[in-house]
This record gives C-alpha cells, structure tokens and sequence, in this order.
C-alpha cells in the first residue's frame, strides 16, 4: 500500500509542475508577441524562444514521466 500512495503523491507533484510549465510557456508566449507587435526582436525576444523551447521540451518529458506513473499505478 505505501507504494500505491508514493505512486499517486509523485502523479500529484508531477501534475502540479506540468501545469506551472504550462502557465509559463502561455505567458512568455504572451510577452513575446507583445514584443513582436511593438517590433522589439531584439536579443531578449530570441532568448524568449529558446526559453520556450526548453519549456516546451521540459513540459513533454514531465508528461511522459506522468505516464510512466500511471503505468507503474495501472500494474498495481
């Protein structure tokens, strides 16, 4: 039984940081194209998207691991 909880507590955490990376890529997407119309791409708009890639990227390997979770929870 205390796997089963240690389980579903890591699906919690792991949900709860997908939707902070989630939140965090909306608004970066919202202040670049703030940027983009006021045509401010300068260096701090490119840093932008390389920062939302590398969210993007960190969002899709929390999701697998929310997965993997489920998985594991599935098979007990």
């Amino acid at each position: 039984m205390p796997k089963l909880d240690a389980l579903k507590e890591s699906i919690a955490f792991l949900t709860k940081v997908f939707f902070v990376l989630v939140g965090t890529i909306l608004l970066t997407v919202g202040g670049l194209v703030t940027m983009y119309l006021n045509q401010q791409t300068g260096r701090v708009f490119w840093l932008g998207v390389v920062v939302i890639l590398i969210l993007v990227f960190s969002s899709v390997v929390v999701l697998s691991h929310i997965r993997k979770n489920i998985k594991n929870l599935e098979e007990l």
